[in-house]
């Protein structure tokens, strides 16, 4: 237990320790756009070479973790890797390349477990506990860099099957996390997050409106457009509301797949049908600078439906549909965002 909680605050120290080596990379390779294509070959050069001597550091890392279980590296190999393992992924993520930092921060973590293992057999500690350790080390290297905690558990033990180790593994990820809260290390993630393209997720949560998160050009009918175009407008959009207006563009109404369902099983009721004639009228709208609070509050409402109509406050014209998962999905990011910064 003891030794897990020392390696826990080492992993710790080391994915903060390669947060910053990512964070310089991305400042000082990620230049200017016109450079993007030199900078791209230059690091796929690089780390072509580098492949040619050690070949283990390209791919996912399943096979630098499948030779640590099966003890064909040794310390020596095992630091190189490590420290090249670091620099490629940095030089990489730096310029821009596609490849993302998930499983190499798993393998870097087993590594390093893997190392602390070694160093505990030279100081004289008795036993087999090299794949111990790099589980335990991956976790905790894990769950700083990518500050989540749960994540690095469920990853760790669905990626080995290794559910034996779910002790010794909450130890190294909790010890882990505290040391992350206590150097206020943050993820790879969240530069991205906090720092990404400017959106509506952007706004504080009081200043966004309805009309900021709605989906344009919702499926449309007139009021005496047949049945045959309704049902291809609910073949064709299944989930939400059919919305009726009038020609001017007009808020009416709605139609629900169950208005109709009726009419389907009766062809020459079915030919005879019309919009108006199976438009509801008692849907609440939404007018589009509601603000998000508020329409959670008439969404919780019953038999609302998940779909609503976004409307002109003056005039009542159709602008849109908000949908509720949408809203759901804008809350989480919004306040995700505000978290961060």
């Amino acid at each position: 237990m003891l030794w897990c909680v020392l390696l826990g605050c080492l992993a710790s120290l080391l994915a903060s320790l390669w947060l910053l080596v990512l964070k310089k990379s991305r400042q000082y390779l990620n230049g200017k756009r016109h450079w993007l294509p030199v900078r791209l070959m230059a690091a796929g050069m690089l780390v072509g070479v580098i492949a040619i001597f050690y070949p283990e550091i390209v791919g996912n890392g399943k096979n630098i973790i499948t030779a640590l279980i099966h003890y064909e590296f040794d310390t020596t190999k095992a630091a190189i890797l490590l420290a090249l393992k670091i620099c490629t992924v940095a030089i990489v993520f730096g310029v821009g390349t596609v490849g993302g930092a998930l499983t190499p921060s798993l393998t870097i973590g087993s590594v390093f477990g893997f190392l602390f293992s070694a160093a505990l057999t030279q100081m004289g500690v008795p036993g087999e506990h090299a794949i111990a350790y790099s589980l335990v080390g991956m976790a905790a290297f894990f769950t700083t860099a990518a500050n989540a905690p749960i994540t690095s558990l469920v990853l760790v033990v669905e990626f080995t099957m290794a559910g034996q180790m779910m002790f010794p593994l909450i130890i190294g990820v909790l010890v882990s996390y505290g040391t992350a809260r206590l150097t206020k290390a943050q993820s790879m993630y969240h530069d991205s997050l906090a720092f990404g393209p400017r959106s509506t997720f952007d706004k504080p949560l009081a200043q966004v409106q309805l009309q900021d998160v709605a989906r344009k050009d919702p499926p449309v009918v007139h009021p005496l457009d047949k049945f045959g175009t309704i049902a291809s407008m609910l073949i064709k959009n299944p989930a939400q509301p059919i919305f009726v207006t009038s020609p001017a563009g007009k808020y009416l109404g709605s139609v629900e797949a169950e208005d109709v369902a009726a009419f389907a099983r009766n062809k020459e009721l079915a030919q005879a049908v019309l919009a108006m004639d199976v438009l509801r009228n008692d849907m609440p709208t939404l007018p589009a600078d509601m603000h998000l609070p508020e329409a959670l509050g008439i969404f919780s409402r019953p038999h609302c439906g998940e779909s609503l109509a976004l409307v002109n406050p003056d005039n009542d014209h159709l602008l849109g549909v908000v949908n509720k998962t949408d809203l759901y999905l804008v809350l989480s990011e919004i306040m995700r965002r505000e978290k961060l910064q």
